[in-house]
């Protein structure tokens, strides 16, 4: 396994019930979100349990080895080498019922990531740090490598489904890790991979609850 300095961008687009805004404003691990008003629906979108908005970057992901780390664990590391970021996005307290659809494209060779469900309105909780374990759950039964990041990739949208079913009122807010690493054995140009760099877009649509999305 190997740790260092590398970049990964998340873009974050914010589109709203009528009509989309869009803003930019880089994040490097904990630094800022604003508030988006459009036709009475406001969210707050958080990162780590600071506001964000829209590009984020974020530089210490770890490259691992897929088999030995990501599957088998051998060294017993894999939660230790993660990168992660806590996304919570809240009403205001003036929203009228609305629902979220949240989307994670660009994945690209070299990178793995695990959406990780945080629940409803709960700050009580611990969040979820025993990465390791809840891979082996999702990729049990499944023996080549293609199949298991297929299992990754659905489990990772029944997080997303799981947000979008909810109707969200007044200041209600969801939480859920974007949890990645590194795959060296996935990059194109190994020799190369310390300057490897990432990008992510989350989009997030907010829609009246008696709506549906259009994406």
């Amino acid at each position: 396994m190997k740790r260092f300095s590398i970049l990964v961008i998340i873009l974050l687009i914010l589109t709203m019930v009528m009509t989309s805004s869009y803003a930019w404003l880089t994040y490097v691990q904990k630094k800022s979100l604003v508030a988006l008003d459009t036709h009475e629906i406001s969210i707050t979108l958080e990162a780590n349990d600071i506001e964000v908005i829209n590009l984020i970057a974020f530089d210490d992901l770890a490259f691992i080895d897929y088999q030995r780390d990501f599957v088998n664990d051998e060294f017993d590391t894999l939660d230790l080498m993660s990168s992660s970021w806590m996304i919570k996005i809240q009403m205001s307290t003036t929203s009228p019922l609305s629902k979220h659809f949240v989307s994670l494209e660009g994945s690209q060779a070299g990178l793995i990531y695990l959406l990780v469900y945080e629940g409803i309105n709960d700050d009580i909780t611990p969040k979820v740090e025993a990465y390791a374990d809840l891979i082996a759950t999702i990729i049990d039964g499944y023996l080549t490598k293609e199949d298991q990041l297929q299992a990754i990739a659905l489990y990772n949208q029944n997080v997303l489904d799981e947000i979008y079913n909810h109707v969200f009122g007044p200041n209600d807010f969801v939480k859920f890790q974007i949890v990645a690493w590194g795959d060296y054995d996935a990059l194109e140009v190994q020799s190369t991979y310390l300057n490897a760099s990432f990008d992510l877009t989350l989009f997030i649509e907010s829609v009246n609850s008696k709506g549906e999305v259009t994406s």
